[in-house]
C-alpha cells in the first residue's frame, strides 16, 4: 500500500480557442486560500522537477506543516515514491489530471492541507499553464547547461503569462565547478532585476538517490548531511523564511 490519498473529482472548465491547444481561460472562483501552492515547474525533462517536489514536501512536513504532492505527470514517479514510502507516511500524495487541479485543492483545504507542491510534466504547456494559474509561485529547477537555460524561457513565459512570481532554483551542481556561477550571471546578464534566482544551490549527490529509493527526502536518509541542509535553505528561501537561511 502506499500514501497516495484517492480523492473524487469533478472537472475544470477551460475554453481552449487555439489550434496549439494553449489555455485560454480557467475557472478557479471556488478556490479557497488556506493554502499555500508551489508548483515545479520545467518544459525540459531530467531538470530535477519530481527530486526538488517530494524533497520540498518533505521539509514542509517537518517544519510543521501539513503537506501534499499532486502528481500531474504522466510518468508518476512522485507516486512511485509514495508507494515505496508506504501508507500513513506523510507528505501524502496524490495524482490527478491538470484539469482536476481545483477540486484537489479545494478538497486538500477541507483536510487541513496547508502546502501544496505540483510535480508537473515537461513538454506540456496545457498542463504547466493550468498548475501556473492556480499556483501562488512556480518553483523552476535548472541544470548549468546550455539545453537547461535555453528551456527556461518558455518556463518564465508560462509564469508571467499567468501573472505568478517565480524562483529559478539551480540544481544538480558540481561543487568543484565555476559552471554554475557563471550559468548565474548568463541568466542575470539576460533577465536583470526581472529574475529571482535562489542563493542557495543544489549539489548533485548520491544521497538523492539513496533517499528517492528508499522512499525517503535526503533530511530523512541523513538529517545532519548537506543536501538536508540545502534543501532546508531552499525551502526557506521560497517559502518565504529568508531570515533563516543557513
Amino acid at each position: 500500500m502506499s500514501n497516495c490519498i484517492d480523492i473524487s473529482f469533478s472537472t475544470i472548465h477551460y475554453a481552449d480557442n487555439t489550434n496549439n491547444s494553449t489555455l485560454q481561460q480557467i475557472d478557479i472562483s471556488t478556490m479557497q486560500h488556506k493554502v499555500k501552492v508551489y508548483s515545479v515547474m520545467s518544459q525540459k525533462g531530467g531538470a530535477g522537477k519530481t527530486t526538488l517536489a517530494i524533497n520540498l514536501a518533505v521539509q514542509s512536513k517537518l517544519q510543521g506543516n501539513n503537506s501534499l504532492i499532486i502528481d500531474i505527470d504522466p510518468q508518476a514517479s512522485a507516486t512511485m515514491w509514495a508507494d515505496v514510502r508506504g501508507v500513513n507516511n506523510e507528505p501524502l500524495v496524490t495524482s490527478s489530471f491538470a484539469a482536476r487541479l481545483n477540486n484537489v485543492i479545494n478538497v486538500a483545504c477541507e483536510n487541513n492541507i496547508t502546502e501544496i507542491f505540483i510535480d508537473t510534466p515537461p513538454h506540456s504547456q496545457r498542463d504547466s499553464q493550468i498548475a501556473s494559474e492556480i499556483s501562488d509561485s512556480i518553483i523552476i529547477p535548472c541544470r548549468p547547461n546550455l539545453f537547461d537555460l535555453q528551456a527556461i524561457d518558455n518556463t518564465i513565459g508560462l509564469a508571467k503569462m499567468a501573472n505568478k512570481p517565480f524562483i529559478l532554483v539551480f540544481n544538480a551542481i558540481h561543487h568543484t565547478s565555476s559552471l554554475a556561477e557563471e550559468a548565474k550571471q548568463a541568466i542575470l546578464n539576460k533577465y536583470g532585476n526581472s529574475i529571482n534566482v535562489c542563493p542557495q544551490m543544489i549539489v548533485q549527490r548520491l544521497c538523492y538517490v539513496h533517499a528517492s529509493t528508499n522512499g525517503e527526502g535526503v533530511q530523512e536518509y541523513d538529517s545532519k548531511g548537506k543536501a538536508a541542509s540545502e534543501i532546508q535553505n531552499v525551502y526557506n528561501y521560497i517559502c518565504g523564511h529568508k531570515d533563516t537561511l543557513k
